[in-house]
């Protein structure tokens, strides 16, 4: 059936919990399909009369049929690199680093670490010309200063010097000096 390895791209993605692993070799595939289907329709059209009168009805119905499965390869490919990149911006947003996490990397093809790492650098620019932390929050804060609970020793840096965070214990601190210990794991924010 035509356009079969595009659409198993899209049902890949949609089988996985999370991101699959980059499919480079179903990619090539449909890559080779589509060249192969626009040289099928540069060939019928160069055999086919000029005249719109004297072209067989089958050889008009044939480029079509090429040519609408060409443009749904395409949109598959399309679909499912923008899928990608797409979910690759949210966990940097949530994540808040600019380091991947492993078991993220290993899953990624070139092209994508690079978006990755130029986007870090934009983000990067956008904040030190600003001089705003965009990253800090997804949602606006209600207040400077939250309530977390310890899940691992950990210490932070705060304006008044250094505070030692032991397991289980809570405190009141400034959100920006917690936020990034938050998204790793170490604490809990108690709302």
């Amino acid at each position: 059936m035509l356009c079969n390895n595009a659409v198993e791209l899209l049902r890949e993605l949609q089988r996985d919990t999370w991101l699959p692993h980059y499919n480079n070799e179903t990619i090539r595939i449909v890559l080779k399909e589509i060249a192969q289907h626009f040289d099928d329709i540069v060939k019928l059209l160069d055999t086919m009369p000029a005249n719109e009168d004297e072209r067989k009805q089958e050889d008009v119905c044939q480029v079509l049929a090429q040519h609408t499965t060409l443009e749904r390869n395409k949109r598959c490919l399309l679909a499912y690199i923008k899928y990608r990149a797409d979910e690759l911006l949210k966990i940097k947003w949530e994540c808040g680093t600019s380091v991947l996490p492993s078991e993220l990397k290993e899953k990624l093809c070139t092209q994508e670490v690079a978006l990755m790492t130029g986007y870090d650098d934009l983000l990067a620019k956008y904040q030190e010309s600003t001089g705003v932390t965009i990253t800090d929050d997804l949602e606006p804060p209600k207040s400077t200063k939250i309530t977390i609970r310890v899940l691992e020793n950990c210490g932070v840096l705060t304006d008044e010097g250094w505070v030692e965070l032991a397991v289980n214990t809570m405190h009141h601190l400034r959100r920006s000096d917690v936020q990034d210990l938050i998204r790793q794991g170490s604490l809990q924010h108690i709302p």
